[in-house]
């Protein structure tokens, strides 16, 4: 059907935390990616997570409402940038991501 799902989760390692950095405890995230057309895509975002220091629940509340927005929008741009497109144009997933766009394109 055109679906691919991305999950991400956190890993425990030894980063400390410094000024302006705030370790989480916990983070996981899902992407569901179902292929609507050739340049058109629909994304599905989940995130949960767990901050870690002081920071403020209020604070972290609105950072999370939104941050899949700021995340989509970051994949957008990078997508139209040269060096991602050209990077796509000698992937070896190329050829099957083709068959793919003619195949749901009819």
């Amino acid at each position: 059907k055109g679906i691919t799902t991305v999950k991400i989760d956190s890993i425990k390692d030894p980063y400390t935390e410094g000024k302006g950095r705030v370790r989480m405890d916990e983070l996981r995230s899902t992407f569901v990616l179902t292929y609507l057309e050739r340049n058109k895509t629909k994304v599905d975002f989940w995130l949960s997570s767990k901050p870690g220091g002081d920071l403020p629940a209020t604070l972290f509340n609105t950072v999370l409402r939104v941050h899949p927005y700021v995340t989509l929008a970051g994949l957008r741009k990078m997508g139209q940038m040269e060096k991602y497109i050209a990077k796509g144009k000698t992937s070896k997933y190329r050829e099957s991501a083709e068959i793919t766009f003619k195949t749901k394109g009819k």
